[in-house]
């Protein structure tokens, strides 16, 4: 088995690596390859910390959308194929998209979605930044996602509470009559490391 590739962080030292998430309050987070809600606010919200930067999905959420989004660098993560949509950059490595996205001069990548993805991330130790909106309805659908970082986040960082748990803090939060819009961001400290292992792969 090939020996996992380090990676410094100074490798990314311009690049922020964050999650955008929208959630009802039992975590689920879509319904097939859609998702079970319009909240047009929480578009707006998308929209708003999305724009000008790269964004990465994975090749369902990609063809449940069906075309690249305007005004970003638009990346699908697939390990099947190409997407066939215009305007859609095709990598089968999260490394490989971020540096590509760092070389031509942005400063952030959005992962946008799907679960696995985004657990992915979180696993490799990759993330700067997390958007997370909670929904206060509850909805119905099919796809779920946990992960022990989001839930320690949401639980110990309430509102006003902008102390440090695991070396992330509680950015900023607005609450309105539709939801709760949160962002973490974490301090990295000099000499950490990113562990990618060369041999893994995943389906998105």
């Amino acid at each position: 088995m090939p020996s996992p590739l380090i990676l410094s962080v100074e490798e990314f030292s311009v690049m922020v690596v964050s999650l955008i998430i929208c959630m009802d309050p039992s975590g689920l987070v879509g319904n097939g390859d859609k998702l079970p809600w319009d909240v047009s606010e929480d578009m707006q919200w998308f929209i708003k910390n999305t724009r000008h930067k790269a964004i990465v999905m994975g090749r369902k959420t990609f063809q449940g959308i069906g075309r690249a989004l305007p005004g970003r660098l638009n990346i699908m993560l697939t390990n099947s194929g190409k997407s066939g949509i215009e305007g859609v950059e095709d990598f089968n490595d999260l490394r490989a998209a971020i540096r590509s996205a760092n070389a031509r001069g942005y400063t952030e990548v959005v992962i946008a979605g799907g679960p696995e993805l985004y657990r992915y991330a979180l696993d490799l130790n990759l993330v700067d930044k997390i958007y997370l909106t909670t929904l206060k309805q509850r909805y119905e659908g099919d796809t779920y996602f946990k992960h022990e970082t989001l839930m320690t986040l949401s639980d110990r960082l309430g509102s006003g509470d902008f102390t440090m748990v695991s070396g992330w803090t509680l950015e900023s939060e607005r609450t309105t009559s539709l939801a709760r819009y949160r962002v973490f961001t974490r301090v990295r400290f000099p000499g950490s490391k990113l562990v990618l292992d060369s041999a893994t792969k995943r389906h998105y």
